[in-house]
């Protein structure tokens, strides 16, 4: 019992330090949230990255860490933004607005994109055999 006390003792001060640590360095809980939302949505591990090049492509592999990494920069911002939103009105809502429109350009130009007829590869050959 006494072991499990000091062990939990030990963890909450490791916690406590680590929670000021953050605190200091990302502008509070709001910044170290933004943060976190970022890690959370950006590039995959490399794992996957490999599984992705591997399935479909060097280009769909690009796309993905391009996309993610867009739309996680995306929300840590807009998140930050909204939060600290108090402090500066003017600021906080032209970030807002220009990540919300680059998002939703995104989404329009791939849209677009996978409306656009491609011819598949070996479509008029003849089958012999």
């Amino acid at each position: 019992v006494v072991v499990a006390m000091a062990a939990a003792r030990d963890d909450a001060a490791a916690s406590a330090g680590s929670f000021g640590a953050m605190q200091a360095r990302f502008d509070g809980q709001v910044g170290a949230v933004a943060y976190l939302l970022f890690v959370l949505l950006y590039a995959p591990c490399l794992a996957a990255m490999g599984a992705i090049y591997q399935e479909v492509g060097p280009r769909w592999a690009a796309f993905a860490v391009a996309w993610t990494t867009g739309l996680g920069y995306a929300t840590a911002v807009v998140f930050y933004q909204a939060a600290t939103f108090a402090a500066d009105p003017l600021a906080a809502s032209l970030w807002i607005t220009a990540m919300v429109t680059a998002v939703g350009l995104a989404v329009v130009a791939l849209h677009r994109a996978g409306r656009v007829e491609r011819p598949v590869v070996g479509a008029g050959l003849a089958r012999t055999g």
